[in-house]
């Protein structure tokens, strides 16, 4: 396994910036995912860290060499991408086989790999079945053995998970955890989902215009996000104008809020229940500020509250008076 390290590296696409000085570690053995909106450059990261692209400033790094002049092919690195780019005329056990071929590895090497990582992915009964006659969660399995067969330093994932419905996503999350912790190797996830980053990772970096914002363990970076943008990319949150230390903003996750029926010291704003949703787990109240009357304002924006289900918090009905408070 092998760590990565990128020192200050720049890329543009013509006169066009991609990446402003991206400084990124990644521990030995570590799932790190880059979390952003679509053309923040996180998959650039990914294609400068695989040897696909090159920074025009800057060091990449992994196991403390120097690879950014390397070509892919000598880095040692597993990829998978988000159609997965599976060979549609081969069979399953022959896509896996293919990396390991390619290296020239002797035949029983080339048996044994394809039949362990067709087992820890769970594909092992359809090693003769198309790649194309597979599901979607079959085939991103095929291309996650593929890329694990070689046995790569680095394991890179973009987005594979963002063809899949929901159903299915949650699951297949949960394999690649629990394969990557099985296998060990040093892997870089590359989503805009945040729940997957939230779930997934061992750490994760919140990339935004080309630079990262902040890093640190999940959460870490849902608990206490750097600024308004990491809040709000890695979750819902309120924006209470003029309630934070010295005057500022204050933000604020909807479960972090709690509604009472009376002031207390904790009161943030006084206000009044403009819709109720039951949520299953909670109850999501809409809190319209005291003083509003419907105003379109960023001030008189609705407060979006969580309140579980758990019998121990006062229920409300629309119209109804609240007062706003931090619960923790």
């Amino acid at each position: 396994m092998a760590s990565i390290i990128l020192e200050s590296v720049t890329c543009s696409y013509g006169e066009t910036p991609v990446l402003r000085g991206v400084d990124l570690v990644i521990a030995d053995g570590e799932l790190h995912t880059v979390l952003g909106p679509s053309g923040c450059g996180k998959t650039t990261t990914l294609r400068l860290i695989a040897g696909f692209l090159r920074p025009d400033a800057g060091r990449i790094l992994v196991d403390g060499r120097e690879v950014t002049d390397l070509p892919p092919e000598k880095r040692r690195m597993g990829v998978v991408f988000q159609n997965y780019a599976l060979f549609p005329q081969m069979t399953v056990a022959q896509n896996v086989a293919y990396g390991l071929k390619v290296a020239r590895r002797p035949k029983a090497e080339v048996a044994r790999a394809v039949g362990e990582y067709l087992d820890l992915v769970g594909l092992a009964d359809m090693a003769d079945r198309n790649a194309m006659e597979l599901s979607g969660g079959q085939q991103q399995r095929v291309a996650l053995a593929r890329a694990l067969a070689p046995e790569p330093r680095v394991l890179l994932l973009d987005e594979p998970l963002s063809n899949l419905d929901a159903e299915l996503r949650q699951r297949m999350r949960e394999e690649i955890r629990r394969i990557q912790r099985q296998v060990g190797v040093t892997t870089l996830f590359i989503t805009h989902d945040q729940q997957e980053a939230l779930a997934l990772s061992d750490t994760v970096s919140v990339m935004h215009d080309g630079a990262i914002v902040q890093t640190g363990s999940p959460r870490e970076v849902y608990e206490h996000p750097a600024d308004a943008f990491v809040a709000s990319f890695t979750g819902e949150v309120n924006r209470l104008r003029g309630l934070g230390s010295d005057g500022a903003d204050l933000l604020a996750r909807p479960e972090s809020l709690r509604l009472t029926p009376e002031r207390t010291s904790r009161t943030l704003l006084r206000g009044s229940v403009a819709a109720v949703r039951y949520e299953g787990f909670a109850t999501r109240y809409e809190v319209a500020p005291e003083g509003c009357d419907g105003a379109a304002s960023a001030d008189c924006a609705p407060l979006s509250v969580l309140a579980l289900n758990d019998g121990r918090a006062p229920s409300f009905a629309v119209g109804d008076a609240v007062f706003v408070e931090q619960a923790r």
